[in-house]
């Protein structure tokens, strides 16, 4: 509000003793200007105050919405003053004086309407009323709103905290996983290692397969020759046997035949055969 400024003008010194009209028109169009700016500020104000039913008695006079159209009255100066321009300057003087007494009623006016509505502002009752109800609506809604906001800001930390815990939980699961993961390497490489080693073992175990199918078959060929010969041996053992037992009853009859004739050369041979043989 400028109600408090507007009171309060700025000081436009007096003209001094034996003024001329030049001077005079000067401090009175000052004065004029301000009076015009003070009436535009407390205009200002009564629109603030609502004052919309009765905004037809803020028209700007039509003197004052177009100062631009009215013609400029430069101060004339003293030694240039004549009688033929006296009574044009004094009518302009008396123009400004008449303008400036209407700004000023209307200056007066306008701060009586704003008294006038700020009393009724505050000491009307209804007006007090529904501010009451509307602060108690507002008040209402902004407890409803704050019960909304509090809920969302709990269901929000409700959902950080399951974000958390599923977090913690993938990150576990990470980790498990990472470790798994390395076993996995490890049981790998272990298992390329003993697949390795079973290779080189199996090389080896072939390898002693074939010295020992290789032994075995000499072996078998060792105990089939030497089957073979023990059987000859018998072959040959048995005939001597045969042949001995034969020589040994030739022999008996021999010795009954030497004895009763001395023949036997025949029979010495043989003998001898058998014993070669048996050797």
């Amino acid at each position: 509000m400028h109600m408090e400024t507007t009171v309060s003008r700025p000081v436009i010194s007096p003209t001094h003793i034996n003024a001329t009209a030049s001077e005079t028109f000067t401090v009175l169009q000052q004065r004029m200007r301000i009076v015009e700016e003070q009436t535009s500020s407390l205009r200002d104000d009564l629109i603030m105050l609502d004052f919309g039913e009765k905004r037809g008695q803020l028209e700007t006079p039509e003197c004052l919405e177009q100062p631009v159209s009215q013609s400029i009255i430069s101060p004339i100066q003293k030694e240039i003053i004549c009688s033929g321009k006296t009574d044009i300057l004094w009518k302009n003087c008396e123009f400004l004086v008449n303008r400036m007494c209407r700004l000023e009623s209307l200056i007066q006016s306008l701060k009586m309407n704003i008294f006038r509505l700020q009393t009724e502002k505050e000491l009307n009752p209804q007006k007090t009323a529904f501010l009451k109800d509307r602060l108690n609506t507002i008040q209402e809604e902004h407890s409803r709103d704050l019960k909304l906001l509090q809920l969302e800001v709990m269901n929000l930390r409700q959902q950080l905290r399951d974000v958390k815990e599923e977090e913690d939980k993938a990150q576990d699961e990470v980790q498990r996983l990472t470790v798994t993961l390395e076993r996995a390497s490890e049981t790998k490489k272990n298992a390329a290692i003993i697949e390795e080693e079973l290779k080189i073992t199996k090389r080896k175990m072939n390898l002693k397969i074939q010295e020992c199918c290789l032994q075995l078959t000499n072996e078998s060929c060792c105990t089939i020759w030497e089957t073979d010969l023990k059987s000859r041996k018998m072959k040959v053992t048995s005939t001597n046997e045969y042949l001995l037992r034969k020589e040994n009853h030739g022999l008996g009859e021999e010795t009954c035949g030497c004895l009763m004739g001395g023949g036997g050369s025949g029979r010495d041979r043989e003998l001898g055969l058998i014993r070669h043989n048996l050797e």
